[in-house]
């Protein structure tokens, strides 16, 4: 899991906002109103940065090593924050595991398109349920966000998190 979390499209365009990839960009004012699609144009512009380290390093003969210079330290941040809460961006696994521990079964995820319009944020629908019971909704330009907001609700009335100390 962080493996996969590390390599994703969501931590390559946050880490091209983090660098200050953003303002680079020529962006039309289509693809600017458009978050998932500007999200994967930072994720792209932030792997054409990394393939331009590894290939004006000399590619297989010492880009690599660049390339490590350059991500370690963004890696070893994200990746003790991931350790530290392993579900963190990701609330279906997190749901699973929380019913699975509990021998409630798998959860159940039920979803509707309900706009046809590209990037609406309110284009899908998805419900969930834990055990027969409904349990948390969401909605989310895409089934898949949709679906993760749904579970991370569930979570929330399910297995809330004690507030933090002063």
């Amino acid at each position: 899991a962080l493996r996969a979390q590390l390599v994703s499209d969501r931590w390559l365009a946050e880490l091209a906002e983090r660098c200050g990839l953003a303002p680079l960009l020529r962006i039309g004012p289509v693809a600017a109103g458009d978050r998932a699609g500007r999200a994967t144009l930072l994720a792209e512009c932030c792997e054409a940065l990394i393939g331009a380290i590894y290939e004006s390093w000399g590619g297989a003969d010492g880009g690599l090593g660049a390339v490590h210079i350059w991500l370690d330290p963004h890696w070893r941040r994200d990746g003790a924050e991931l350790l530290a809460d392993p579900h963190l961006h990701n609330w279906k696994s997190a749901l699973q595991e929380w019913s699975q521990a509990r021998g409630l079964g798998l959860p159940h995820y039920s979803c509707e398109q309900v706009s046809k319009v590209h990037a609406d944020p309110r284009r899908f629908h998805c419900q969930v349920q834990v055990d027969g019971r409904d349990c948390g909704a969401g909605w989310g330009p895409s089934r898949r966000s949709a679906e993760q907001e749904a579970a991370r609700m569930a979570l929330a009335q399910l297995a809330p998190r004690p507030a933090p100390g002063p």
